[in-house]
């Protein structure tokens, strides 16, 4: 009897360390569970505090406290911070301060990059800043465009024609560096071929139906004509001739009139 009971003592021993074990072992995951479940829904606390903190800094009376949120969100900008922040952020291209536009148009980019899918709804306003009044918002929209279609350029192939309006118009140096290093891709470079050679024969074959010849001869002869490809520059000089020779004839009409 004592050696039956010291045999059944040791192999309970033997059987709560395993059955302690195993109720510790199925404890731990329920325990590591729970503190995650914890940990998420503070961070989505903590996510939606900071979201509304910074949405009331960019919607601040001074400029300069948005402009600094601004700042400081680009450096610290996440996936759900761009998703939850781009219509605040979209709002401030249409701000009638010069200096927040810059600083939304450049940080856009970095919204983009987190939150592609701003990008649909983000991009007729982005195309407006090309041709801002301002030309520091011009050329922080020109900056971002430029960007973008470094990763796929045929997506940007309509904005072609204010590009060239860019590179005719504009004195900003930098800005026309940015513009030619686009333009030399070679999809940018054949769409920018076939319009602006479809432009100047149209302007010269039938110059005789132009509203103001004069002006149509002075837009074909800006800064940026050195800037195009041979063949098209010989193209713009022999159409310009003809644009020059109707202007020419018209004057020597309004003097045999006159005489």
């Amino acid at each position: 009897m004592y050696v039956s009971r010291k045999v059944e003592s040791e192999a309970d021993r033997n059987i709560l360390p395993a059955t302690r074990g195993s109720s510790a072992a199925e404890s731990g995951p329920r325990i590591d569970i729970s503190e995650i479940a914890e940990r998420s829904a503070a961070h989505r606390q903590l996510l939606m505090l900071t979201t509304n903190m910074i949405r009331k800094d960019l919607n601040a009376q001074n400029q300069y406290d948005a402009g600094l949120a601004l700042s400081a969100l680009a450096c610290f900008t996440s996936t759900d911070l761009a998703r939850d922040l781009a219509n605040d952020i979209m709002m401030l291209l249409t701000s009638t301060k010069p200096y927040l536009r810059k600083k939304a148009v450049l940080m856009m980019y970095k919204v983009f990059l987190k939150f592609p899918d701003a990008l649909r709804p983000a991009f007729p306003r982005l195309k407006e800043k090309l041709e801002d009044p301002d030309s520091g918002v011009q050329s922080a929209a020109v900056n971002v465009v430029c960007e973008l279609a470094r990763k796929n350029p045929k997506n940007y192939l309509s904005l072609a024609p204010v590009f060239f309006k860019l590179m005719t118009t504009s004195s900003n140096n930098w800005m026309l560096i940015k513009i030619i290093k686009l333009v030399c891709c070679s999809r940018f470079l054949l769409i920018f071929e076939e319009v602006l050679y479809a432009a100047a024969w149209i302007c010269g074959e039938f110059r005789e139906h132009l509203d103001s010849p004069r002006a149509t001869l002075e837009a074909m002869t800006r800064r940026g004509l050195s800037l195009l490809p041979g063949h098209i520059q010989a193209v713009y000089v022999q159409n310009m001739l003809k644009i020059l020779a109707r202007i020419l004839d018209s004057a020597e009409s309004r003097d045999d009139a006159i005489e």
